[in-house]
């Protein structure tokens, strides 16, 4: 771990602990938004250590992303996921972020845990090009996000 990671590793996990803890604030998306302001490349610290399941679409990625990982849990393998619905990179980062610690629990234990993440369309081919992700769950593509992506195609 490079020392740039490690201090944006410092200031997320500070920041989660003063908002999570000391304000009671969710920090879903602040501790990712600095971790990956100080090392774009941070991401890729949880490539190895993770099986990644990406779930996309314009609709319906929140219930899909909680249902596979429920499926998931009942196998006994570790889960972890972006339940708050924090589905850009950032939030994705302080996901993975808040639960290093079973993560790296699971590793200790032989096991190999997998990430259920919600990814905002935006922001699959980015995720993806950094987790490699083993499986991708696809909801569908509708045009009711042309305003913010432009035609459907661009997306698919």
């Amino acid at each position: 771990m490079s020392i740039k990671t490690k201090l944006a590793l410092f200031a997320a996990q500070s920041s989660y602990l003063l908002l999570h803890k000391i304000l009671h604030r969710g920090g879903t998306s602040l501790p990712g938004k600095i971790a990956y302001r100080i090392d774009p490349t941070f991401l890729e610290e949880f490539r190895d250590q993770i099986e990644t399941v990406i779930v996309s679409g314009t609709n319906g990625k929140t219930l899909t992303t909680a249902l596979c990982a429920r499926v998931l849990k009942k196998t006994n393998r570790v889960v972890v996921t972006n339940n708050s619905g924090s589905n850009m990179i950032q939030g994705i980062v302080a996901a993975l972020l808040s639960q290093k610690d079973k993560i790296k629990k699971s590793i200790r234990h032989g096991t190999i845990p997998i990430a259920v993440l919600e990814v905002d369309e935006a922001n699959v081919k980015e995720v993806a090009k950094i987790l490699q992700p083993t499986h991708f769950v696809l909801t569908n593509i509708f045009r009711d996000q042309m305003d913010r992506y432009g035609e459907i195609y661009t997306t698919y």
